[in-house]
């Protein structure tokens, strides 16, 4: 049973339309494999991806990758479903950032993670699309809202406009 996709499910089922886009759209993936058993410990080992930055760490692999493709929607490690990116490779999800998690993890309670009901549930995003949205929005981000959103409209993504100076207080006592 994949705790992602019931999640997604749940919300379209409320009326929820990001929900109802990406439940139309997205994949369901149960098994995760290792960086290493995909061949991929020395790249690891080299970038060092971080627990909780998950965006950042799939999208520059799959820049990097051609043959890579990023996914991006939830992932039940074990827990809640939250909002995720990762790599799928050879049909094979490759999720660096769930890999330093459960190493934490481990550290910090002495055991394993319960990964029972985990999964993933997420869209393919092509990575020219992945590439003009980085650059547009400067940042490593989420883009699935994005995604769906120039699915819908045709609508790309556009370069964030930078507000220049500090920003203004209010006095006090004055609302």
């Amino acid at each position: 049973m994949n705790g992602a996709k019931q999640m997604v499910e749940g919300f379209a089922f409320l009326g929820d339309p990001f929900n109802k886009a990406l439940l139309e759209r997205g994949e369901e993936f149960n098994v995760r494999v290792s960086a290493k058993d995909a061949g991929l410990a020395d790249y690891a080992k080299r970038e060092k991806p971080r627990c909780g930055e998950c965006f950042m760490n799939a999208q520059k692999f799959v820049i990097s990758h051609p043959d890579a493709k990023y996914y991006e929607g939830y992932w039940a490690g074990g827990g809640f479903p939250v909002h995720h990116g990762w790599v799928v490779l050879d049909g094979k999800v490759v999720d660096f950032t769930a890999e330093d998690c459960d190493r934490k993890f481990a550290r910090e309670f002495g055991e394993e993670r319960d990964t029972t009901g985990s999964g993933y549930f997420g869209v393919h995003i092509p990575t020219p699309f992945m590439v003009k949205a980085v650059v547009a929005f400067e940042l490593w981000t989420g883009l699935l809202p994005a995604y769906l959103t120039y699915l819908k409209t045709g609508e790309e993504p556009v370069k964030v406009k930078k507000v220049k100076g500090k920003p203004r207080r209010k006095k006090k006592g004055v609302a």
